[in-house]
């Protein structure tokens, strides 16, 4: 998975929602009607525990790409889109956990939203 230049490690999860662009309304005789303009993808992406230099470098690059559209990729896509991560959405939770026979005392969990342009 990677955002600009940022490749992402062991993602964990990632939840796919989409978004209507145009305007969706009943009539007063109870009929659906919709202007369909397009559809857009939210993705909603969790890491595994990562090291806080792993970490730092994912919340470093996202911070700064201060909503510039860049290139997203995640698996199963064959090919890129443009997208935007929106600083607000960026969450860490920190976690110990062992790693190669060591203790990461401060692990962290990445969690973002990946916005299609």
């Amino acid at each position: 998975m990677t955002f600009g230049s940022l490749t992402i490690p062991r993602p964990h999860s990632i939840t796919i929602d989409r978004e209507l662009i145009g305007d969706r309304a009943r009539t007063a005789g109870g009929k659906d009607r919709m202007d369909l303009i397009a559809v857009k993808r939210r993705w909603r992406i969790e890491t595994q525990l990562l090291t806080a230099s792993e970490a730092w470098t994912i919340t470093d690059y996202l911070h700064s790409a201060d909503y510039d559209v860049q290139s997203f990729q995640a698996a199963g896509m064959t090919s890129g889109v443009d997208a935007r991560v929106v600083p607000d959405s960026i969450s860490e939770t920190l976690e110990p956990f062992g790693v190669h026979g060591g203790w990461q005392q401060w692990g962290r969990r990445i969690r973002f939203e990946v916005i299609e342009a």
